[in-house]
């Protein structure tokens, strides 16, 4: 489970994030997307949970490689329904952001990562396997 942050919290890590990450969490298109694909996937009960997942992976809490094993774990979707999500949320949503995401996880952004130092990080931290989360397998 990604660690717990207040509301307050999120919104200090919002405050310091880049326009583009900023322009996609609050976006429209961001929230039809998810919708879509948990209406797709038969998995609208869990729209709030996930919503809160691509959150934190656009706030820079939570690695967008760690994202299909969190949902599958924490929301008990099966592993198969868990990657296809994942890929979706990946090609829709996190993949318009990439350059950015990428900026946050693989580099030191000052703003990002003195706020996880204030906020108590994780004791886990997002493994980084020198795979790329956006690309999708072909069938």
């Amino acid at each position: 489970m990604p660690p717990q942050y207040t509301k307050d919290q999120f919104w200090e890590l919002y405050k310091k994030l880049p326009p583009e990450l900023k322009k996609a969490v609050s976006s429209n298109k961001t929230s039809d997307n998810l919708y879509e694909i948990c209406k797709k996937y038969k998995i609208l009960s869990n729209l709030y949970e996930i919503a809160e997942y691509v959150g934190q992976t656009l706030l820079g809490v939570l690695a967008p490689t760690d994202f299909q094993s969190i949902i599958e774990k924490d929301l008990e979707i099966e592993l198969s329904s868990a990657k296809k999500v994942s890929q979706e949320i990946n090609r829709f949503i996190f993949y318009p952001v990439k350059a950015t995401l990428t900026e946050i996880y693989n580099m030191d952004f000052p703003s990002i990562a003195e706020e996880k130092k204030t906020l108590s990080p994780p004791k886990n931290p997002p493994k980084h396997l020198g795979t790329d989360s956006y690309r999708e397998g072909v069938n």
